[in-house]
């Protein structure tokens, strides 16, 4: 089989986006790329690398196999190999964590022989040392220090191979001037850095490597935060944006943020976004509805001046997002679920990059004076323990001209609330007979499942096999939907049927619906667009899983980030010719991780 090349423009856009700690596009390209007939090994390789990035183990295995790759000799190939075991092994414990070590380091090894290359020596070494095998892994590491490309690293992953091997010979400070010397390094992006934090804290906390010096390197290793911004819109005014834009270098500057998320109203939104691309960062779009009904609310009412500005961040932006597929309906929490979402985005990409985030608001000082706005922003960020840099509000002219919604809506009420479908794969083919059974065994679960939830239940209902429930909780929502899961699987059948049934599936999505009485029934009832997408995820997730959109993945981030993780599982063409999605996996939080990000377009959610 051929090695592992690259040259074609989809692997050099894979390889860009895995520099950028952006396991989401790689997949999504490979995985496009594959399925249109590229049979190329670099591809498959990024796929497989990408789903065990996500912390997809599993599946990166079965691809792994599926794909040849097992019988490729080459380094690459090989170290995934390596890869693979290893993170069977930080999920193991005993005697199966210690073997699972043995062949990473094996697998490593096995890739070291081939070129001497110190990228799977130095694994092949803390994998030795982790399994155990102390004096093995010393003599790797005192390898890989004699490798010219070490002796005089050219790139971070060499200087950082180099601190990785004075580690583990006990040689702490030289290692911190290791680090220094691979943070200098042209191409010392946020994912690599995050990368090597990571291996570092784990060889630090899991296996007793380095001295009191360890927090300090940590520390310095661990990569910038990741922004979350907000602020006020005012009309142009050129000389109170320039002093506003110098404390923003300035606070980008301390906080070395690279990387943001946030609308682009006119004001303090635009001018954060222009100097985060000013020095090449990475600007995500988040709007909290249609974009022509966002110009009109939020960019004109400061003047022509921000149109230009406005249309050049989007340009410039590495995604951009639409919070909702509705326009503009004069409701305040549109903006607020566009801010929301913002802050929960940079949650998963900050615990995707092992650092934090930070919201960074230009505000006044005032308190709220509606359901949205900059001070709501604030209140809401420092609600969840957020950190937080506060620029104050210059002397600007805050007298907008703001014009009425086209859609304005002065109908039922609208609330932010979570809204789950499940239904039975199979139930179509039950007998008569097995009826009885499914509504006492299956559908009666599940009743007792909302009823430990109590008043968090805001609605429910039910025909056939199908469940809609809606939740005012996040955190609340996602508790019952692994319960059902986990009280399906804890069922036991006395019918042929049900126990031949395949199962339940189930979706969850967040955002803002119609809360109603229905005109039929005279029960209180939800609807609205937001509703009829969670019925088109339903039907594509797989028999005893769970599939969330990335709205209520990032709002999980926010809401409960210990208790829950999101695991990204592609992008998903919904049911009845209802586009695609992001789609992530809900577990509880020890099975699984997720994060997020987008690739450069113009995305509904």
């Amino acid at each position: 089989m051929p090695a592992l090349a690259s040259g074609t423009d989809v692997v050099a856009a894979a390889e860009a986006a895995r520099r950028k700690a952006d396991p989401l596009t790689v997949y999504d390209l490979a995985a496009s790329a594959l399925a249109a007939g590229r049979d190329e090994p670099r591809l498959k390789y990024l796929q497989v690398l990408a789903l065990a990035q996500l912390g997809d183990t599993g599946r990166a295995e079965r691809l792994y196999r599926q794909h040849g790759l097992d019988k490729l000799d080459d380094e690459d190939a090989l170290a995934l190999k390596g890869r693979l075991a290893k993170e069977r092994a930080l999920a193991a414990s005993g005697e199966e964590r210690l073997a699972h070590f043995r062949a990473a380091s094996e697998a490593y090894l096995a890739a070291f022989a081939l070129r001497s290359g110190y990228f799977p020596g130095i694994n092949a070494a803390t994998t030795a040392w982790a399994a155990g095998n102390h004096d093995t892994a010393r003599e790797l590491a005192l390898a890989v220090l004699d490798n010219p490309d070490v002796i005089r690293p050219a790139s971070f992953y060499a200087a950082a191979s180099r601190a990785e091997a004075l580690l583990l010979l006990g040689r702490t400070a030289e290692a911190g001037d290791a680090v220094g010397a691979a943070l200098a390094q042209g191409d010392a992006g946020a994912g690599d850095r995050a990368s090597a934090y990571r291996q570092f804290a784990w060889l630090h906390e899991s296996e007793g490597v380095g001295d009191e010096g360890m927090a300090a390197l940590l520390a310095r290793l661990r990569p910038p935060p990741v922004l979350t911004f907000c602020g006020h819109m005012f009309r142009a005014d050129e000389a109170a944006e320039n002093a506003l834009a110098t404390r923003i270098a300035a606070e980008i500057d301390r906080l070395g943020a690279t990387i943001a998320y946030g609308a682009l109203a006119c004001g303090a939104d635009i001018l954060i976004a222009e100097e985060i691309l000013r020095r090449g960062g990475e600007l995500n779009v988040v709007l909290p509805f249609a974009l022509d009904d966002f110009v009109r609310a939020s960019v004109l009412p400061g003047g022509r001046e921000w149109m230009e500005r406005f249309e050049t961040c989007l340009a410039g932006a590495a995604s951009t997002l639409l919070a909702t597929r509705t326009a503009y309906v004069g409701h305040d929490e549109q903006f607020s679920y566009g801010s929301m979402l913002s802050m929960g985005l940079a949650r998963l990409r900050a615990g995707q990059l092992s650092t934090y985030a930070v919201q960074l608001a230009i505000w006044d000082g005032e308190e709220a004076g509606g359901g949205a706005g900059t001070a709501v922003d604030v209140a809401a960020w420092s609600a969840q323990g957020g950190a937080a840099r506060t620029i104050p509000l210059p002397d600007v002219d805050r007298d907008l001209r703001r014009a009425r919604p086209e859609a304005a809506y002065s109908g039922p009420a609208r609330a932010m609330r979570s809204i789950i479908f499940t239904d039975f794969a199979g139930f179509s083919r039950l007998s008569e007979s097995a009826l009885p059974e499914f509504w006492r065994e299956v559908m009666g679960r599940i009743g007792r499942v909302l009823d430990r939830q109590g008043a968090a239940v805001c609605g429910r209902n039910t025909w056939g096999d199908a469940l809609f429930a809606v939740i005012d909780d996040i955190a609340t929502a996602a508790e019952i939907a692994l319960d059902i899961r986990d009280s399906m699987r804890e069922a036991v059948f006395t019918d042929r049927d049900l126990q031949a049934g395949e199962g339940m599936r189930i979706g969850i999505h967040f955002g803002p619906i119609y809360q109603d009485v229905d005109p039929v029934t005279s029960a209180p009832t939800f609807y609205g667009s937001e509703v009829t997408l969670t019925a088109r995820v339903e039907p594509k997730v797989p028999t005893g899983k769970i599939y969330v959109t990335q709205p209520f993945a990032a709002m999980l981030a926010s809401a409960a980030p210990d208790r829950f993780a999101s695991r990204y599982v592609g992008r998903i063409e919904l049911a009845k010719n209802y586009g695609q999605l992001p789609m992530y996996q809900l577990e509880r939080a020890s099975k699984a991780s997720g994060c997020s990000s987008e690739s450069t377009k113009v995305e509904l959610l």
